[in-house]
């Protein structure tokens, strides 16, 4: 018997460390995203989904056969996580964005049909707005991961972390808009015109390409002089 408390008080102390690493983690990464999401929001969404991924799968393997499972099952879960939300990055971004307007529309009326309405309407709004918002959005979602695992880790209280988490959101979304979006400007190659309806063409940094928003249409091919 005595051998047998022995093993699952360690168990539960190792539990409770993996618990600790784990928010940790999803700390850090909660004020990467709030300071430099702009920047770091397809790698941090990887992890993100890692994170995610593992944590599902740790308490699944947990709840059905102990320990061992559910580190395993971390592994699994975190390695399909990362892959998915690297794939599917914008999309994972917005379902995010719906999920957090879900929760606080939810504490706020306890109406699951009006919560799951404004889910949608903000995932549909930060698909099309995602450029535009990507700053303000990235420092939402950090800020509550931080706040989340500030209350989680017993560092402050509930109110405490709400504070704390509005201070990051406005601190997060000016240096994100103001500072690195035009620092982003700034680097990219003057603007070009498409050849078919005479728009500015956007510049997409993460396929290094031109293309219209009207047209949709690819940059024109250089010139042989530049070749």
């Amino acid at each position: 018997m005595a051998q047998i408390y022995i093993i699952e008080e360690l168990t539960s102390e190792l539990q409770d460390e993996v618990l600790f690493a784990i928010l940790v983690i999803a700390l850090i990464f909660g004020l990467l995203l709030v300071f430099a999401g702009r920047i770091l929001w397809k790698p941090i969404m990887s992890i993100i989904g890692g994170f995610i991924g593992a944590t599902l799968g740790y308490m699944i393997g947990l709840y059905f056969d102990g320990l061992l499972l559910g580190l395993l099952g971390a592994v699994v879960g975190g390695l399909i996580g990362s892959l998915l939300f690297r794939l599917l990055v914008e999309f994972a971004l917005s379902v995010l964005a719906g999920i957090i307007a879900f929760g606080v529309v939810y504490g706020a009326t306890g109406n699951w049909i009006i919560s799951f309405i404004a889910l949608i309407l903000v995932f549909i709004l930060s698909s099309f707005f995602m450029e535009k918002i990507i700053g303000i959005l990235t420092a939402v979602i950090g800020a509550i991961l931080v706040g989340v695992c500030l209350t989680q880790l017993d560092i402050v209280s509930i109110e405490s972390a709400v504070v704390i988490s509005l201070v990051l959101i406005v601190l997060g979304s000016v240096i994100q808009m103001f500072f690195l979006e035009r620092k982003a400007a700034s680097a990219l190659p003057p603007t070009h015109l498409c050849p078919q309806c005479g728009s500015a063409m956007s510049y997409d940094q993460y396929n290094n390409r031109w293309y219209c928003r009207s047209c949709d249409l690819p940059p024109p091919p250089p010139p042989p002089d530049t070749w």
